[in-house]
């Protein structure tokens, strides 16, 4: 399982969990606590909750870990001390700002939460005497999709996209207002005649059936109707070009697809 499918196909409260859940069987539930303990009654922290809720922004990975470091109470700390404080600032970040302003999704929080892991972990010093804490939770998360326990009933839906200047140009017109996205179907691709559609749901997705699967799969749609979707230029990805409403999803196979169309 690549880390990109962490992200985008599990949701952050399951990765918030089982971190968590982690910790406290790796450091100890009692450090743990004295961890959260130390995080609650500090005031450097408490000051940047209360800015960032009149800023009302989203953060960066440097934000959580700069404002951790900068407490009397973490600044000598290990590597994984910092890591639970960082997380746990986080969530608190998510639950006083994300939430209520429409500013946090899961994708958002996944690559957050997995940023702050690899920026402790490249604070530790390597000697190759086995996996150190961060390794032992990958791969903790490694075991859990072998055995098929990354399940949710919740869709997963992306924030945002990346096309050529020539497409975010007429986005930001407002002359392009239909765009084909490839993506999401790809199971059901590699033998699309021995599919078929049983439902549609403009909100959700489409369950697909198959004779020779006892069951059906549910196709999440990759945008939500109704959602804003950050556009980025390919040629600068670092900034955000323009913004589209979504305004409604229709989900095809390929095989259902004009190839001549699918160039345009």
């Amino acid at each position: 399982m690549s880390r990109e499918t962490l992200i985008s196909g599990v949701e952050y409260e399951l990765l918030l969990k089982e971190f968590i859940l982690f910790a406290n069987r790796e450091l100890g539930k009692i450090k743990v606590d004295e961890i959260l303990k130390n995080f609650s009654s500090s005031e450097k922290i408490a000051k940047f909750l209360f800015k960032v809720q009149r800023l009302n922004i989203r953060l960066g990975t440097d934000d959580f870990l700069g404002c951790i470091h900068s407490s009397r109470s973490f600044v000598f700390s290990k590597a994984e001390t910092i890591s639970v404080a960082a997380i746990a600032l986080l969530m608190k970040w998510d639950q006083k700002v994300g939430k209520p302003n429409g500013l946090s999704d899961d994708i958002y929080l996944n690559k957050i939460f997995f940023r702050i892991l690899d920026k402790c972990d490249g604070f530790k010093t390597h000697l190759g005497s086995g996996p150190n804490f961060f390794e032992r939770f990958n791969d903790h998360l490694l075991n859990m999709e072998t055995r098929n326990e990354f399940k949710s009933d919740i869709p997963v839906f992306k924030t945002e996209i990346t096309f050529d200047s020539i497409l975010c140009s007429a986005i930001l017109s407002g002359k392009k207002r239909e765009f084909r996205v490839r993506d999401n179907l790809e199971y059901i691709n590699r033998s699309p005649n021995v599919w078929k559609l049983d439902s549609y749901d403009n909100e959700n997705g489409a369950v697909f059936s198959s004779d020779f699967l006892d069951g059906s799969i549910l196709v999440n749609y990759p945008y939500k109707p109704g959602s804003i979707i950050n556009v980025y230029d390919l040629s600068n990805t670092s900034r955000i070009h323009s913004q589209i409403k979504i305004l409604g999803c229709h989900l095809q196979r390929f095989r259902d697809v004009d190839p001549e169309d699918c160039n345009r």
